[in-house]
Protein backbone atom coordinates (compact mmCIF):
# COMPACT_ATOMS: atom_id res chain seq x y z
CA UNK A 1 0.00 0.00 0.00
CA UNK A 2 2.88 2.34 1.01
CA UNK A 3 3.70 2.38 -3.07
CA UNK A 4 0.73 4.69 -4.20
CA UNK A 5 2.09 7.14 -1.69
CA UNK A 6 5.30 7.43 -3.38
CA UNK A 7 4.23 10.13 -6.21
CA UNK A 8 2.79 12.67 -3.29
CA UNK A 9 5.71 12.16 -0.75
CA UNK A 10 8.24 12.91 -3.52
CA UNK A 11 5.99 15.76 -4.17
CA UNK A 12 6.49 17.06 -0.68
CA UNK A 13 10.19 16.35 -0.70
CA UNK A 14 11.13 18.71 -3.61
CA UNK A 15 9.03 21.61 -2.19
CA UNK A 16 9.73 21.51 1.48
CA UNK A 17 11.97 22.35 3.91
CA UNK A 18 12.10 23.85 7.51
CA UNK A 19 11.76 26.83 9.28
CA UNK A 20 14.64 28.49 11.28
CA UNK A 21 14.91 31.26 13.52
CA UNK A 22 18.05 33.44 14.93
CA UNK A 23 19.22 36.92 16.49
CA UNK A 24 16.91 38.00 13.61
CA UNK A 25 16.37 35.16 11.30
CA UNK A 26 19.51 32.76 11.20
CA UNK A 27 19.92 28.68 11.11
CA UNK A 28 18.00 26.15 13.61
CA UNK A 29 15.32 23.78 13.15
CA UNK A 30 11.75 24.86 15.46
CA UNK A 31 9.01 22.81 15.05
CA UNK A 32 5.91 24.03 13.21
CA UNK A 33 2.28 23.96 14.09
CA UNK A 34 2.38 22.98 17.54
CA UNK A 35 -0.28 20.43 17.56
CA UNK A 36 0.94 17.91 14.92
CA UNK A 37 3.58 17.31 18.20
CA UNK A 38 1.83 14.51 19.46
CA UNK A 39 2.19 10.92 18.56
CA UNK A 40 0.67 8.93 15.55
CA UNK A 41 -0.71 5.70 15.79
CA UNK A 42 1.36 2.64 14.90
CA UNK A 43 1.57 2.24 10.96
CA UNK A 44 0.36 5.56 9.91
CA UNK A 45 2.50 8.16 8.10
CA UNK A 46 1.77 11.99 8.82
CA UNK A 47 2.85 14.41 6.20
CA UNK A 48 2.75 17.72 6.72
CA UNK A 49 4.60 20.61 4.96
CA UNK A 50 4.23 24.56 5.07
CA UNK A 51 5.73 27.40 3.42
CA UNK A 52 6.32 30.33 6.37
CA UNK A 53 7.56 34.23 5.11
CA UNK A 54 9.78 36.38 8.26
CA UNK A 55 10.14 39.86 7.90
CA UNK A 56 12.81 41.44 10.16
CA UNK A 57 13.23 45.64 10.84
CA UNK A 58 14.26 47.43 13.53
CA UNK A 59 16.73 47.84 15.80
CA UNK A 60 16.60 46.96 19.78
CA UNK A 61 19.26 47.51 22.75
CA UNK A 62 17.06 45.12 25.54
CA UNK A 63 13.35 45.85 25.37
CA UNK A 64 14.20 49.75 23.42
CA UNK A 65 13.80 50.19 20.14
CA UNK A 66 16.60 52.54 18.34
CA UNK A 67 15.32 55.63 16.49
CA UNK A 68 17.37 54.77 13.31
CA UNK A 69 19.12 51.11 11.61
CA UNK A 70 22.66 50.79 11.88
CA UNK A 71 23.60 48.61 9.57
CA UNK A 72 20.61 46.64 8.10
CA UNK A 73 17.39 48.00 6.80
CA UNK A 74 15.66 44.72 6.33
CA UNK A 75 16.02 41.19 6.61
CA UNK A 76 13.54 38.56 5.55
CA UNK A 77 12.93 34.77 4.01
CA UNK A 78 10.80 32.60 2.40
CA UNK A 79 11.26 29.29 3.54
CA UNK A 80 9.40 25.85 3.07
CA UNK A 81 9.04 23.21 5.50
CA UNK A 82 8.50 18.88 5.98
CA UNK A 83 8.01 17.19 8.74
CA UNK A 84 7.15 13.33 8.93
CA UNK A 85 6.34 11.46 11.43
CA UNK A 86 5.68 7.55 11.46
CA UNK A 87 3.99 5.31 14.52
CA UNK A 88 6.78 2.18 14.77
CA UNK A 89 4.65 0.41 17.36
CA UNK A 90 1.99 1.62 19.89
CA UNK A 91 2.75 4.64 21.54
CA UNK A 92 6.03 5.10 19.60
CA UNK A 93 6.78 7.21 16.34
CA UNK A 94 9.94 7.98 14.72
CA UNK A 95 10.01 11.77 13.48
CA UNK A 96 11.89 13.21 10.63
CA UNK A 97 12.22 17.49 9.45
CA UNK A 98 14.19 18.62 7.01
CA UNK A 99 13.29 22.18 4.69
CA UNK A 100 14.99 24.84 2.16
CA UNK A 101 15.21 28.62 2.32
CA UNK A 102 14.20 29.77 -0.78
CA UNK A 103 15.55 33.36 0.00
CA UNK A 104 16.88 34.34 3.11
CA UNK A 105 18.26 37.77 2.45
CA UNK A 106 19.36 41.43 3.78
CA UNK A 107 19.37 44.81 2.79
CA UNK A 108 21.62 47.37 4.23
CA UNK A 109 21.35 50.84 4.54
CA UNK A 110 23.36 51.63 1.67
CA UNK A 111 21.60 50.42 -0.56
CA UNK A 112 23.69 46.86 -1.23
CA UNK A 113 22.18 43.32 -0.48
CA UNK A 114 23.31 39.54 0.27
CA UNK A 115 21.02 36.73 -0.44
CA UNK A 116 21.47 32.94 0.53
CA UNK A 117 19.30 30.35 -0.36
CA UNK A 118 19.89 26.44 0.64
CA UNK A 119 18.87 23.35 2.79
CA UNK A 120 18.58 23.86 6.60
CA UNK A 121 19.37 21.48 9.46
CA UNK A 122 17.69 18.41 9.04
CA UNK A 123 15.88 16.20 12.38
CA UNK A 124 15.72 12.72 13.48
CA UNK A 125 13.55 12.34 16.61
CA UNK A 126 12.09 9.37 18.67
CA UNK A 127 9.42 9.74 20.03
CA UNK A 128 7.34 7.52 23.05
CA UNK A 129 3.87 8.25 24.61
CA UNK A 130 4.60 8.37 28.53
CA UNK A 131 1.05 8.76 29.34
CA UNK A 132 -2.50 8.12 28.36
CA UNK A 133 -5.94 8.12 29.87
CA UNK A 134 -9.24 8.41 28.24
CA UNK A 135 -10.79 8.98 31.66
CA UNK A 136 -8.51 12.01 32.39
CA UNK A 137 -8.86 12.87 28.37
CA UNK A 138 -5.03 13.19 28.34
CA UNK A 139 -1.87 12.47 26.66
CA UNK A 140 1.61 12.99 27.63
CA UNK A 141 4.81 12.44 25.02
CA UNK A 142 8.86 12.93 25.31
CA UNK A 143 11.15 12.96 22.43
CA UNK A 144 14.62 12.88 21.53
CA UNK A 145 16.59 13.04 18.43
CA UNK A 146 20.05 14.76 16.21
CA UNK A 147 20.51 17.68 14.48
CA UNK A 148 21.90 17.43 11.40
CA UNK A 149 23.73 19.97 9.03
CA UNK A 150 23.01 19.11 4.53
CA UNK A 151 26.64 20.93 4.37
CA UNK A 152 29.24 21.37 6.81
CA UNK A 153 30.96 24.40 4.51
CA UNK A 154 29.56 28.11 4.42
CA UNK A 155 27.55 29.15 2.05
CA UNK A 156 29.73 32.31 -0.38
CA UNK A 157 27.89 34.13 -2.92
CA UNK A 158 30.23 35.64 -5.46
CA UNK A 159 33.11 34.62 -3.72
CA UNK A 160 31.66 36.44 -0.58
CA UNK A 161 31.18 34.79 2.52
CA UNK A 162 27.93 35.58 4.12
CA UNK A 163 26.95 36.13 7.38
CA UNK A 164 25.92 34.72 10.39
CA UNK A 165 22.09 35.74 10.06
CA UNK A 166 21.85 34.51 6.53
CA UNK A 167 23.63 31.13 6.59
CA UNK A 168 20.67 28.49 5.29
CA UNK A 169 22.87 25.76 8.08
CA UNK A 170 23.89 25.90 11.60
CA UNK A 171 26.99 23.60 9.16
CA UNK A 172 27.16 21.75 12.78
CA UNK A 173 26.05 18.57 14.18
CA UNK A 174 23.19 19.14 17.48
CA UNK A 175 20.64 17.69 19.92
CA UNK A 176 17.06 18.24 21.01
CA UNK A 177 14.25 17.27 23.30
CA UNK A 178 10.88 17.66 23.35
CA UNK A 179 7.66 17.57 25.58
CA UNK A 180 4.13 16.97 24.26
CA UNK A 181 0.80 17.45 26.63
CA UNK A 182 -2.29 17.18 25.15
CA UNK A 183 -5.87 17.91 27.75
CA UNK A 184 -8.96 17.44 25.89
CA UNK A 185 -12.05 19.30 27.59
CA UNK A 186 -15.56 18.23 27.45
CA UNK A 187 -17.56 18.86 25.59
CA UNK A 188 -14.68 17.37 23.04
CA UNK A 189 -15.01 21.03 21.50
CA UNK A 190 -11.96 22.49 23.19
CA UNK A 191 -8.43 21.16 23.66
CA UNK A 192 -4.91 22.43 25.58
CA UNK A 193 -1.61 21.67 24.34
CA UNK A 194 1.72 22.44 26.30
CA UNK A 195 4.32 21.66 23.63
CA UNK A 196 8.18 22.59 25.10
CA UNK A 197 11.49 21.90 22.65
CA UNK A 198 14.84 22.54 23.68
CA UNK A 199 18.16 22.64 20.61
CA UNK A 200 21.37 22.74 21.38
CA UNK A 201 24.11 23.39 18.49
CA UNK A 202 27.55 21.80 18.22
CA UNK A 203 30.36 24.51 16.98
CA UNK A 204 31.06 24.39 13.54
CA UNK A 205 34.46 24.01 11.41
CA UNK A 206 34.73 28.13 11.84
CA UNK A 207 34.28 27.27 15.83
CA UNK A 208 31.20 29.54 15.63
CA UNK A 209 28.68 27.70 17.97
CA UNK A 210 24.67 29.01 17.26
CA UNK A 211 22.81 29.46 20.93
CA UNK A 212 20.74 26.83 22.63
CA UNK A 213 17.57 27.24 22.63
CA UNK A 214 14.32 26.45 24.36
CA UNK A 215 10.90 27.18 22.96
CA UNK A 216 7.31 26.61 25.24
CA UNK A 217 4.07 26.96 23.96
CA UNK A 218 0.60 26.81 25.55
CA UNK A 219 -2.12 26.27 22.84
CA UNK A 220 -5.77 26.49 23.40
CA UNK A 221 -7.89 24.77 20.16
CA UNK A 222 -11.87 24.86 19.39
CA UNK A 223 -13.74 23.09 17.02
CA UNK A 224 -16.58 24.79 15.78
CA UNK A 225 -17.22 22.30 13.39
CA UNK A 226 -15.90 19.17 12.10
CA UNK A 227 -13.78 21.05 8.97
CA UNK A 228 -13.20 24.21 10.80
CA UNK A 229 -10.76 24.96 13.86
CA UNK A 230 -9.50 27.82 15.40
CA UNK A 231 -6.40 27.74 17.88
CA UNK A 232 -3.98 30.51 19.77
CA UNK A 233 -0.88 30.23 20.70
CA UNK A 234 1.12 32.10 23.14
CA UNK A 235 4.89 30.95 23.00
CA UNK A 236 8.24 31.88 24.41
CA UNK A 237 11.00 31.82 23.15
CA UNK A 238 14.98 31.71 24.88
CA UNK A 239 17.90 31.73 22.43
CA UNK A 240 21.58 31.80 24.47
CA UNK A 241 24.15 33.75 23.06
CA UNK A 242 26.25 32.13 20.37
CA UNK A 243 30.07 31.50 21.32
CA UNK A 244 32.88 32.28 18.36
CA UNK A 245 36.19 30.58 18.97
CA UNK A 246 35.28 30.28 22.96
CA UNK A 247 34.02 33.56 23.50
CA UNK A 248 30.71 34.67 24.18
CA UNK A 249 29.14 36.51 21.34
CA UNK A 250 27.55 39.86 23.25
CA UNK A 251 24.98 40.99 20.36
CA UNK A 252 22.96 37.24 20.48
CA UNK A 253 20.27 35.79 22.46
CA UNK A 254 17.02 36.88 23.19
CA UNK A 255 13.35 36.16 25.10
CA UNK A 256 10.24 36.77 23.29
CA UNK A 257 7.11 36.14 23.68
CA UNK A 258 4.97 35.55 20.47
CA UNK A 259 0.87 35.69 20.27
CA UNK A 260 -0.14 33.27 17.04
CA UNK A 261 -3.38 32.85 15.81
CA UNK A 262 -4.15 29.52 13.77
CA UNK A 263 -7.63 28.80 11.54
CA UNK A 264 -7.52 25.20 10.16
CA UNK A 265 -9.96 23.93 7.54
CA UNK A 266 -10.51 20.09 7.17
CA UNK A 267 -10.64 18.80 3.36
CA UNK A 268 -12.92 15.65 3.41
CA UNK A 269 -11.59 15.02 6.76
CA UNK A 270 -8.26 13.68 5.25
CA UNK A 271 -6.65 16.94 4.02
CA UNK A 272 -6.17 20.01 7.13
CA UNK A 273 -5.31 23.36 5.86
CA UNK A 274 -4.27 25.61 8.33
CA UNK A 275 -3.26 29.68 8.31
CA UNK A 276 -0.93 31.04 11.13
CA UNK A 277 1.09 34.63 11.75
CA UNK A 278 3.24 35.37 14.76
CA UNK A 279 3.00 38.45 16.38
CA UNK A 280 5.78 39.36 18.74
CA UNK A 281 4.08 41.09 22.08
CA UNK A 282 7.70 41.11 24.11
CA UNK A 283 11.02 41.61 22.62
CA UNK A 284 14.37 41.57 24.75
CA UNK A 285 17.47 41.34 23.18
CA UNK A 286 21.00 41.27 24.50
CA UNK A 287 23.27 44.35 23.20
CA UNK A 288 22.36 45.27 19.92
CA UNK A 289 20.19 42.95 17.14
CA UNK A 290 17.67 43.20 14.06
CA UNK A 291 15.01 42.81 15.54
CA UNK A 292 11.72 40.19 14.14
CA UNK A 293 8.69 42.01 13.08
CA UNK A 294 6.21 39.11 12.11
CA UNK A 295 5.98 35.76 10.29
CA UNK A 296 3.25 34.30 8.53
CA UNK A 297 3.10 30.69 7.61
CA UNK A 298 0.47 27.95 5.52
CA UNK A 299 0.05 24.77 6.53
CA UNK A 300 -1.15 21.11 5.23
CA UNK A 301 -0.94 17.97 6.92
CA UNK A 302 -2.45 14.27 6.11
CA UNK A 303 -1.95 11.54 7.86
CA UNK A 304 -1.71 7.92 5.51
CA UNK A 305 -3.17 4.47 7.05
CA UNK A 306 -0.24 2.20 5.61
CA UNK A 307 -1.46 -1.11 7.18
CA UNK A 308 -4.34 -2.36 8.42
CA UNK A 309 -4.17 -4.12 11.45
Amino acid sequence: MFIKYIPFLFFVFLFSGEHAFSQCCSAGSPIGVGTYAGLVAKNNLRVNTFSRYTFSRDYYEGTEKLPNPILVDKSEFLFQGVMLSYGIIKRTAIDAEFGYFYKKSQKYINGASLEGNGLSNGVVMLKYGIFHSDSARMDISLGAGIKYPFAKEPMYVNHVKLPIDIQPSTNAMGYTAQLFVKKVTAPFKSSFYLVSRYEYNEPNQDEYQYGQRLSTSLIYEYSFTRKFVAMMQARFEYTGKDINKDKEFSHSGSKILFISPLVLYSINCKWHLSLTGDIPVYKYYNGTQLGNKFSVAVNLTRDFALKKE
